[in-house]
């Protein structure tokens, strides 16, 4: 056994009661607190692509945090986190070295990604039929 604290943190969809039924009884009975945290706000989300944004990114001017906080809505700081990975990859891939800044368009569609993430192609098929 281990004598010290530990901090297991698990970022999924849903509440909390949906995820405590969905775990394993006998790792639930040795958890003592279960602490569910809301996604943050758009001002929090603002600040988040802010923060997480590494400073030794290439960047264009164009960053706009508040647009980017709107487009995110429901995203978790991991969700930021990686949306950021996937435009700074996107941008780091491109043939130019002049073009490889991150903008707007990237992390736009960096979004758009992160938002179908885990989606079956049947899965879009059905939004795309029923919603």
């Amino acid at each position: 056994r281990f004598p010290g604290v530990v901090i297991m943190m698990v970022d999924t969809p849903g509440s909390l009661d949906v995820f405590v039924s969905r775990i394993d009884k006998s790792l639930l009975k040795n958890l003592k607190f279960l602490v569910e945290f809301q996604l943050p706000s758009g001002s929090n989300r603002q600040i988040l692509w802010g923060k997480l944004m590494p400073p030794a990114l290439p960047v264009l001017q164009d960053i706009d945090y508040k647009k980017l906080a709107e487009a995110s809505h429901d995203f978790s700081v991991s969700h930021i986190g990686n949306a950021i990975y996937r435009a700074a990859a996107a941008a780091a891939l491109r043939t130019k070295a002049k073009d490889r800044f991150v903008g707007m368009k990237d992390l736009y569609g960096a979004i758009e990604e992160e938002k179908t993430r885990g989606e079956s192609a049947v899965d879009r098929w059905v939004k795309t039929q029923y919603i």
